[in-house]
């Protein structure tokens, strides 16, 4: 009993790990739809919506659900079994770089009304995962494919959109928003196409 309470004691960590992971990103959805519809505390008539902040919600959402999706992926696969071989403190490192993503979104999740901050802190989540991808390509002990190349390729793409569209945001022009959202939807799509093995592995 002892020997194999002692060898799911990392998977353990991990869950543990990813369910205070997973609460920080709920909290951060269910912000981004109230913010959304009740942006004054009292909720809007379906009518009275804001289309920009709406392009916006989505946004935030179709970009929220692959980030989630692949960095539970990530965990739950780099951190089962037998992890005698990594080094000490990896796993938190992981973690500590996916509570600050989760961080993020929720200040995302604040600013869906406001687009000059929601860019800001859109760059600022691209770039750290940009930054974790690195580590964990380098480090992990996963097979994890052509996942993380890709990953990096849309973030760099997406980090370019953001740069062109900085200055028209502050025009505040319903095109624009639309432009933001297309380009977050292009690049979730083209992630679940390239990485779609990775998302859903099928059986061997």
């Amino acid at each position: 009993m002892t020997k194999n309470q002692g060898t799911n004691q990392p998977q353990d960590v991990v869950r543990v790990l990813l369910y205070l992971y997973s609460v920080v990103m709920a909290l951060s959805l269910t912000t981004a739809v109230s913010m959304s519809v009740a942006p004054e505390g009292k909720a809007l008539n379906l009518f009275d919506l804001s289309v920009e902040s709406l392009a916006i919600f989505g946004t935030f959402f179709i970009t929220l659900v692959p980030f989630y999706h692949g960095a539970s992926l990530y965990m739950l696969r780099t951190y089962r079994g037998d992890s005698t071989g990594r080094k000490k403190g990896e796993a938190l490192v992981d973690f500590f770089a996916l509570a600050l993503e989760a961080v993020i979104f929720y200040a995302m999740a604040k600013s869906v009304t406001q687009l000059q901050s929601f860019i800001p802190w859109f760059g600022a989540l691209l770039i750290l995962d940009i930054g974790w991808i690195g580590f964990t390509y380098f480090k992990s002990q996963t097979e994890v494919g052509q996942a993380p190349k890709w990953w990096a390729v849309l973030n760099g793409g997406m980090i370019l959109v953001l740069i062109l569209l900085w200055i028209p945001a502050r025009a505040t022009e319903t095109q624009v928003h639309a432009i933001l959202f297309a380009a977050a939807l292009i690049r979730t799509f083209v992630d679940y196409w390239k990485c779609y093995n990775y998302y859903f592995p099928t059986e061997n």
